[in-house]
């Protein structure tokens, strides 16, 4: 069965690569998707983005692609009912919650599934790694090994 896991991943964090690993077990084939949002300003391109996912994700049945708009209407034209969202907190589920509702609302075929991740986790993500990048932090302990240095690459840090 295909699965759907989406996230803006600027950058992609080994709970990204945690969340992946576990809906292939569950799943098979994950579809993941790099979402496109014209009201943030992504500090990587969703090519970079992508470039990062394949280098985190190679050898695993997984297809990368990108879109635009509404998770729902992207989920609809691939005919895929199944959408993996990643917990690694009680923020993360409240917020998490709210979505399943909407996103059920909107397409009744959608059944979502929450992946927690482990503890090491709770505290990771692209919004805190972001930050590490812009002040010259050591942000390689919370991306997959190969990105930080596509990371130095494109952010010349």
């Amino acid at each position: 069965m295909k699965c759907l896991f989406a996230g803006s991943f600027d950058p992609v964090t080994n709970a990204h690569k945690y969340v992946v690993e576990q809906a292939i077990k569950t799943f098979g084939k994950v579809v993941v998707a790099v979402g496109v949002n014209q009201d943030k300003a992504p500090l990587f391109t969703v090519e970079q983005r992508i470039e990062m996912l394949k280098k985190t994700l190679d050898g695993l049945d997984v297809e990368i692609v990108s879109f635009d708009g509404l998770i729902v209407d992207f989920m609809k034209s691939q005919g895929i009912t199944v959408n993996i969202r990643g917990l690694r907190n009680q923020a993360d589920y409240e917020y998490e919650c709210k979505m399943e509702y909407f996103n059920k609302k909107m397409y009744p075929e959608i059944q979502t599934y929450f992946m927690p991740t482990p503890s090491e986790y709770t505290f990771v993500s692209s919004t805190a790694v972001r930050s590490l990048i812009e002040i010259n932090g050591d942000y390689s302990l919370f991306v997959p090994k190969g990105v930080s240095e596509l990371i130095k690459k494109y952010t010349k840090k």
